[in-house]
């Protein structure tokens, strides 16, 4: 059961990692060429499919499945190694939880409550509240 879980906190903890890496260097570089306008509108889209079941499995699975671990500690781990496990998990659950909920959800939600449609079209550029700061520069 500990090798599972193991294997499971690995999987889980890389695919989460690759996910927001192929974002940070794929999604995000193409989109500082863009214009503001277009920043938003692209960014608003990414706001509302990202937080979905995949990603939601994930992140969830990179801090439950590591945290489950400590419970079935493998044959053999002492104290110490049982200690080393608890801090990283402590150390990456706060860095994650910090970045993710403190700048990324928060900036995502502000970007939205700004951005809100209006009018009977529905859709809105962002365009008529004049000109933004470019805040993927």
């Amino acid at each position: 059961m500990a090798a599972t879980l193991a294997v499971l906190s690995v999987l889980a903890t890389g695919l989460y990692a690759g996910y927001l890496l192929a974002f940070q260097s794929g999604v995000m570089p193409a989109l500082r060429e863009a214009e503001d306008a277009q920043f938003t509108q692209v960014m608003r889209k990414v706001n509302e499919k990202v937080p979905g079941p995949v990603f939601l499995l994930l992140l969830l699975g990179s801090v439950g499945l590591p945290a489950a671990s400590l419970w079935v500690p493998p044959a053999g781990a002492t104290g110490t190694d049982r200690a080393l496990t608890v801090a990283a998990l402590l150390v990456f659950n706060v860095a994650d939880a910090a970045i993710t909920i403190g700048v990324v959800i928060l900036l995502a939600r502000a970007l939205l409550v700004r951005d809100k449609p209006t009018g009977d079209s529905g859709k809105n550029s962002g365009a008529e509240h004049g000109p933004t700061e470019n805040i993927h520069a």
